[in-house]
């Protein structure tokens, strides 16, 4: 009887665990960012980051952030929030600044960058904080991209452009599941 109410307490607490960790949360902490979109593949997927961009459906041996300590590279992508800015989680100064290009097709219009943003191109500011509602950038959604190796791109859905290949989705911060500080791989590309 003992065993029986011990074993239905651990596991009614680990299924609250479960739940409230893919709840909206406030996105001030560390998060990690999990796209919806029904009946597409990556419907309840969590972001993660390569190349100077956030993807959805990159197998885990293909990710390739330096991660600090024991974590392995293959976790998703983790976020802090600093003010109406999105930082990659990174050790110290390392965290990398997501950006927007407000003028680029939904496909390219999302990367980040470790160095000072000084193109006018690409805007810094303007996501949004909520505990309850889709992270936000200046009041735009999310896009997910398909890409001919069946992951998807991820940028922010701001009207401009009519790429077939591209869905828009919602996009809410989560808790990160035990999140670590990593530097994710960037392209050569600059944001100056």
């Amino acid at each position: 009887m003992q065993l029986t109410t011990t074993f239905t307490l651990l596991t009614s607490l680990a299924a609250s665990v479960s739940a409230a960790a893919l709840a909206p949360r406030d996105t001030s902490g560390i998060f990690s960012l999990l796209a919806l979109h029904p009946n597409l593949p990556f419907n309840g997927q969590l972001v993660t980051a390569s190349k100077s961009g956030l993807w959805l459906l990159v197998p885990p041996d293909q990710r390739d952030a330096q991660c600090y300590g024991r974590a392995p590279p293959n976790l998703p992508a983790v976020f802090t929030h600093d003010g109406d800015e999105v930082r990659l989680y990174g050790e110290g100064f390392d965290r990398q600044l997501l950006v927007v290009n407000t003028s680029a097709d939904r496909q390219d219009n999302l990367k980040y960058f470790s160095e000072p943003v000084t193109n006018t191109d690409w805007q810094v500011g303007g996501w949004t904080e909520s505990t309850t509602e889709p992270l936000l950038f200046q009041g735009n959604s999310w896009a997910a991209c398909s890409q001919p190796d069946g992951t998807w791109k991820v940028g922010v859905s701001l009207g401009n452009d009519d790429n077939e290949e591209c869905v828009d989705i919602t996009i809410y911060p989560v808790d990160a599941l035990a999140p670590v500080p990593c530097r994710y791989s960037q392209e050569q590309e600059s944001a100056e």
